[in-house]
């Protein structure tokens, strides 16, 4: 067998030399030793190897080979222990191919990425997804107004305004205040309104386990954000991402901090780019101050007032049956402190009050409690929420935030 693999690959020696020749003489002149054909050059390399080592080429053939399996086995083998150690294997598996999906539906060319911009990719969101715009969001006129005017205008309107540093849209808009209050709404719904790609930055994302590699990661969010833009960039629960740098944290930390920092100066620094960094976060005084700095923009998404809440109301129970007698005007004065996160909870418990009342009623009628089905004509038949149901679910609310405070 050796044999013939050896024959066989010096009869394609001579023929190839062959072909050359017959192709262009000059071509077979190009050897080491100026003048010596190719062929030749082989067989003398050959027997060059069998006099220094003492075996015969086929011999040399088989080690080359045997060297040759084993290091495709190694490499192999080391790559599969290698995925199979990975916890996060198939979780990046199943990212990579949602990354597909979503760069196919918004007409992104996967081919111009590289494999970390790729990964990223599985962040993106199709704004025209979102269910959610400008007129679902109760109160917050002053916020989205402003966002309107410096953010919305100049990225829908970036050609007209190409002569004009000062009325580019900012870098940077931090949104902070109280949980519950809005904030991802309004980044989602200026997303929206603006058209610009979203990348729904999540720590997990910038974060590997291997040295170097988060500093790969942040330069590929930057370079993807770049080359689909105009797009917004949305870190929720900033300050868990960015917070104050101390003597405590890790190098590696630190390094990709600073990477991120200076690829934003990057933005700051180019008047074409149509790259916005939105963050959100509960706690800004743990930003640090270099983050706040390149935030110009910063706006307090406070609780909403009694005349917020009440438009926060009309809008959640816009398509709900309510009684004639809810007088949302009491309901919104009877609830100071309430977000609108917490206001759509009490919303929520009042309507399944309705829900309650027929359980208890099938229960009582039938001997199967253990799985009540309502049937069509019985939802079609479930009374109007009423004033009662909401104070039930206020007063719900109000005890989990008492519960939460006391623990």
């Amino acid at each position: 067998m050796l044999d013939i693999m050896k024959d066989s690959l010096f009869k394609t020696t001579v023929e190839t030399g062959a072909a050359l020749n017959r192709a262009d003489p000059d071509l077979l002149g190009m050897t080491r030793s100026g003048g010596t054909p190719i062929s030749t050059t082989f067989y003398n390399l050959v027997a060059k190897l069998e006099t220094a080592t003492g075996l015969k080429a086929e011999r040399l053939l088989a080690k080359v080979l045997a060297t040759c399996c084993s290091f495709a086995a190694v490499y192999v083998t080391f790559n599969w222990l290698l995925k199979k150690m990975d916890p996060t294997y198939e979780e990046k598996k199943k990212a990579h191919l949602q990354a597909k999906v979503m760069l196919k539906k918004l007409g992104i060319d996967e081919r111009s990425l590289d494999e970390y911009e790729v990964a990223v990719a599985a962040n993106l969101v199709d704004p025209t997804s979102f269910d959610v715009n400008w007129e679902q969001i109760g109160g917050l006129e002053d916020i989205k107004s402003d966002l309107q005017q410096t953010v919305i205008f100049p990225l829908k309107n970036f050609a007209l305004l190409d002569n004009s540093r000062l009325m580019k849209p900012p870098r940077g808009v931090l949104l902070y205040g109280p949980p519950g209050c809005g904030k991802t709404m309004i980044a989602k719904a200026t997303a929206k309104a603006s058209g610009a790609k979203f990348i729904n930055l999540e720590l997990t994302t910038m974060m590997d386990k291997w040295y170097g590699e988060s500093q790969k990661r942040v330069a590929a969010i930057f370079n993807l954000a770049h080359k689909i833009q105009p797009a917004i960039i949305f870190i929720d629960e900033i300050d868990s991402l960015l917070r104050v740098r101390d003597s405590h944290d890790h190098e590696a930390t630190n390094m990709m901090k600073t990477q991120f920092m200076n690829y934003w100066d990057g933005l700051l620094t180019d008047n074409k780019s149509q790259v916005i960094i939105v963050g959100a976060t509960n706690n800004r005084q743990a930003l640090d101050q270099a983050i706040l700095r390149r935030m110009p923009c910063q706006f307090y998404v406070a609780p909403p007032d009694q005349k917020q809440r009440q438009h926060i109301l009309e809008i959640i129970l816009f398509d709900e049956d309510v009684d004639e007698a809810v007088n949302l005007s009491a309901i919104a004065a009877g609830t100071e402190g309430f977000s609108g996160s917490d206001l759509h909870e009490a919303c929520r418990v009042a309507a399944s009050v309705r829900i309650r009342e027929c359980i208890d009623l099938m229960n009582s009628t039938s001997s199967d409690s253990n799985s009540p089905t309502l049937s069509d004509e019985k939802i079609g038949t479930l009374r109007p929420i009423s004033m009662n149901d909401l104070k039930i679910g206020i007063e719900k609310v109000q005890g989990n935030a008492i519960h939460s405070f006391l623990s």
